[in-house]
């Protein structure tokens, strides 16, 4: 059985930074996207963003 591959452009596809959601998109930042070195949250999704990380686990 084949298994789906899916490619994507992750920056301001999948996640995108604090300031670019309030300042810009006008959007609140709904779950962790991506941490820095350090493990401090450094990328945000939008709920519905999140929604792709669900569909992800269950594709396997």
């Amino acid at each position: 059985m084949n298994k789906p591959v899916v490619l994507s452009d992750l920056d301001d596809t999948l996640f995108q930074t604090r300031r670019k959601m309030v300042d810009e998109l006008a959007l609140e930042p709904f779950r962790t996207g991506a941490v820095d070195r350090t493990l401090n949250p450094r990328s945000f999704m939008t709920e519905e963003q999140s929604m792709l990380g669900g569909l992800a686990s269950g594709a396997g």
